[in-house]
């Protein structure tokens, strides 16, 4: 009986591609059923499946018990999440051993690197530094580095960058925005503008667009009437290199330019009616306060210096109590009176 004639041994190229495949396999095991990516953060919901847990918390999010279902099999499922520290294992290994690779893997280093970037810049700004705020304020906003967009939490590090003892002033600025719209906290168009100006005392673009937005449509008529020529002047600011810090966006600099050349309002601009508080109260708190940040800002956007001890020839009636004090140029003797006055 002739002896059997072996196999012939199986080259190492097909037994790497077989390899690979199976590790490919393993790795599609670990995919987020609602993002199709590896998770960062794996999570095991009631329906034993594991997702990214800011994928799933999105799904659970404001549905009631009785209403949701798994996004896997559409069966009833309860709102509770395990960690799953043995997936994020496994998938960490997978990667950085080079077993998987392909777009998959590459997603997941960068989201890694998002999550780094994130947790690093929460020290720095926990640490008290303000230009970390205002990064996380951003990021918020935008939902951008992995974080889900959330307007309180993006209001609320603009706040903190703000109320720093040496303030950002793009925090300022987007703070007071979200202010004046009530996005992400309280609608205060008092203290909202009042920021807005000390903003655009900084440097700020964003902020002197706004508060020529609120001159040009009349739309916070409790705190300021509407004046073209007013919107213009801080236009003119947000458009030029008297305001420094270019901290909005190319759209809202090229609406200040096109209002440069117009002669008021026209039906094209009713966005910014939208914000409007006809009803608003909330210039109480703060009525001296913001009295004389528009006297000081008013005074500033003066072209003749030589005019500046009469401004007070084209403030309200109501505001002239506060002469006196508009002479200053000095941000912060006038924050001192004013928060002075507005504790009385």
């Amino acid at each position: 009986m002739p002896p059997k004639r072996e196999r012939p041994p199986e080259d190492a190229e097909n037994i790497a591609k077989k390899l690979k495949s199976t590790m490919d396999a393993m790795a599609d095991e670990w995919l987020c059923p609602i993002m199709q990516e590896l998770p960062i953060d794996p999570v095991m919901a009631e329906d034993g499946q594991v997702y990214e847990r800011s994928a799933i918390e999105r799904h659970i999010k404001g549905k009631a018990r009785n209403d949701l279902q798994s996004p896997m099999t559409n069966a009833p499922m309860g709102p509770k999440l395990v960690p799953s520290p043995q997936a994020r294992n496994t998938i960490e290994q997978l990667v950085r051993s080079g077993a998987i690779t392909g777009d998959k893997v590459e997603r997941w280093t960068e989201r890694l690197a998002d999550e780094k970037m994130v947790a690093e810049t929460k020290g720095k700004a926990e640490g008290g530094r303000a230009a970390s705020m205002y990064d996380l304020g951003v990021w918020y906003c935008n939902g951008d580095h992995g974080l889900a967009a959330d307007e309180v939490q993006s209001a609320r590090w603009f706040k903190m960058g703000a109320e720093q003892a040496k303030p950002d002033p793009r925090c300022l600025a987007r703070y007071a925005d979200a202010l004046l719209r009530g996005r992400g906290t309280a609608k205060q168009p008092g203290l909202g503008l009042c920021l807005s100006f000390q903003a655009a005392a900084m440097g700020s673009k964003l902020a002197a667009s706004v508060i020529g937005d609120a001159f040009w449509s009349g739309s916070h008529p409790s705190v300021l009437r509407q004046d073209v020529a007013q919107a213009k002047q801080w236009y003119m600011k947000a458009t030029s290199n008297v305001c420094k810090i270019k901290d909005v966006d190319d759209e809202a600099i090229a609406q200040a330019e096109a209002r440069l050349g117009q002669d008021g309002p026209t039906s094209d601009d009713g966005d910014d009616s939208e914000d409007s508080d006809d009803s608003d109260d909330s210039l109480a708190p703060y009525p001296v306060l913001v009295r004389r940040a528009i006297a000081a800002a008013r005074a500033r956007a003066s072209d003749d210096s030589d005019d500046s001890d009469d401004s007070d020839d084209s403030d309200d009636s109501d505001d002239s109590d506060d002469s006196d004090d508009r002479s200053s140029n000095d941000d912060s003797d006038d924050s001192d009176d004013s928060s002075n006055d507005s504790s009385d």
